[in-house]
């Protein structure tokens, strides 16, 4: 069993929506649960620790790599 820290990492983050509550930033701010981009918006970004990194690319080209549109076709389906 762990603390929660992944936990509230992932709900700040917009990945996961509390069950119920919220959490309290400061008086003035609660967290009932935000999207993945309004989180990202309001400059929140998350770098898991086993992410793999590319060699080639700077500290913040590999934070922002996973904002990059992706778009790709596989071809029609049949």
């Amino acid at each position: 069993m762990g603390a929660g820290k992944s936990t509230v990492v992932n709900i700040i983050s917009g990945r996961l929506q509390p069950d119920e509550g919220f959490l309290e930033l400061d008086s003035n701010t609660r967290l009932t649960g935000i999207s993945v981009r309004a989180a990202q918006a309001s400059g929140i970004e998350t770098v898991h620790q086993h992410l793999a990194l590319c060699n080639k690319l700077s500290a913040a080209e590999n934070i922002f790599l996973g904002r990059e549109p992706v778009r790709f076709s596989l071809g029609p389906l049949r």
